[in-house]
């Protein structure tokens, strides 16, 4: 019985809780948010099971209570996700000495990592259309 009124008193106050948020015009910059993620999401060109993915997402973030610690993580997912290059397709640069060089300076040691990373754009040099990236 305690749990219930707790359940319901906590109800209540959310729900004023909203309403004032919403006479503060706190609650529109919110939705607008979500709306504004749906629209990239829309936009981006993603997968089909990524794009459900990220709706879930934007959905959960419209459920969450507007002080909720989860927002935070949504939001940066959510950011990072739609800033993803989805739809751009650039073509491959298969330059063994230009990536051998550019892994040189960028990373200190790791040098079967680095020299992992050289044989496989060699593979795909070498196998043109006929491999996919992965």
């Amino acid at each position: 019985q305690a749990g219930v009124d707790r359940q319901q008193r906590e109800y209540m106050l959310r729900e004023q809780m909203r309403a004032i948020q919403r006479e503060l015009g706190e609650l529109a910059s919110e939705e607008e948010l979500v709306e504004e993620f749906r629209e990239k999401i829309e936009a981006a060109g993603m997968p089909e099971d990524v794009e459900h993915k990220a709706l879930l997402q934007v959905s959960r973030l419209e459920h969450q209570h507007p002080f909720s610690p989860e927002i935070g993580v949504i939001r940066s997912y959510l950011e990072w996700l739609t800033d993803l290059p989805w739809a751009v397709e650039t073509a491959d640069q298969l330059d063994l000495a230009e990536a051998a060089r550019i892994l040189d300076e960028d990373h200190y040691g790791l040098q079967k990592v680095k020299e992992r990373i050289v044989e496989f754009i060699a593979v795909r040099k070498l196998a043109g259309d006929k491999m996919k990236a992965p």
